[in-house]
C-alpha cells in the first residue's frame, strides 16, 4: 500500500471511529442500529426507494438493508475494503461501490455485486475511495482512485484516466446538476476544486 493510499485510509478510519466512539446526547435521539461486524466507512440511500440503505465497511465487505436500516444482510464482496458508494439517481437499485482493488456494481438495491470497470489498474496498490454518478447522464460515473481520477461512460463498464497522474481527487460533492471535485497536487500538496458537468471535465486555472 503507497503511503497516500495508507494515510487516506488512516483518515477515513479515525473519522468513522469518532463517528462510532464519541457519545451521543440523549436529546439527539440518535439509537444503534448496526450493522455490527466491520468499520463503515460510507452510507447510501437509493433516492428512488428509501427504504434500501447500503454499507460500505473495512475489510467486511458491504452491507444490504431493506428496512431503513432496521436490519442488515451482508452482500458483495465481504472481504473487501469499501471505501463509498454511489446509487445512480435516475434508476432505482443501480448503485457502484468503490473498493481496495475494483469498483462493484448493483442493479437489484445491493443484494448481489459483479465486478465492473475491468479496465482499471489492478494490484494491492489500487483503491477506489471516491465515486460519484453524473445526475444528468447517469453512464457517466466518476472514480477517485489511487491512481487518479478515472471516468466512465457506459456505467463503469470502462473506464479511462480523466485527470494528469500528478493530480490527486480527494472528494466529490454532488448537486442536482453538476459535480464538484477536490484535487490535491502530488507534488505540492495544494487543493484546487475541479469543476465537472456533463461530458467535458475542467480544471479552472485560478
Amino acid at each position: 500500500m503507497t503511503p497516500m493510499l495508507r494515510r487516506t485510509a488512516m483518515t477515513l478510519a479515525s473519522a468513522a471511529a469518532v463517528l462510532l466512539v464519541l457519545p451521543l446526547p440523549a436529546a439527539a435521539g440518535w439509537r444503534p442500529v448496526g450493522p455490527y461486524g466491520g468499520t463503515v466507512f460510507g452510507l447510501a440511500v437509493d433516492p428512488s426507494n428509501p427504504a434500501t440503505v447500503l454499507a460500505a465497511t473495512y475489510y467486511d465487505g458491504i452491507f444490504h438493508s431493506a428496512d431503513r436500516g432496521a436490519t442488515w444482510e451482508r452482500s458483495g464482496p465481504t472481504a473487501a475494503r469499501t471505501f463509498q458508494i454511489a446509487f445512480d439517481p435516475r434508476h432505482s437499485g443501480t448503485a457502484y461501490a468503490g473498493t481496495g482493488n475494483a469498483i462493484y456494481k448493483t442493479t437489484n438495491g445491493g443484494r448481489t455485486w459483479t465486478f465492473a470497470a475491468s479496465s482499471l489498474p489492478t494490484g494491492e496498490e489500487f483503491a477506489a475511495f471516491g465515486l460519484a454518478v453524473d445526475p444528468r447522464r447517469t453512464s457517466i460515473v466518476y472514480a477517485a482512485t489511487s491512481a487518479g481520477l478515472y471516468k466512465s461512460v457506459d456505467a463503469a463498464a470502462h473506464c479511462f484516466p480523466s485527470l494528469r497522474p500528478s493530480l490527486f481527487p480527494s472528494a466529490f460533492s454532488r448537486s442536482d446538476q453538476v459535480i464538484h471535485i477536490a484535487v490535491a497536487s502530488r507534488r505540492f500538496r495544494a487543493t484546487r476544486v475541479l469543476y465537472s458537468s456533463g461530458l467535458t471535465t475542467v480544471i479552472p486555472k485560478s
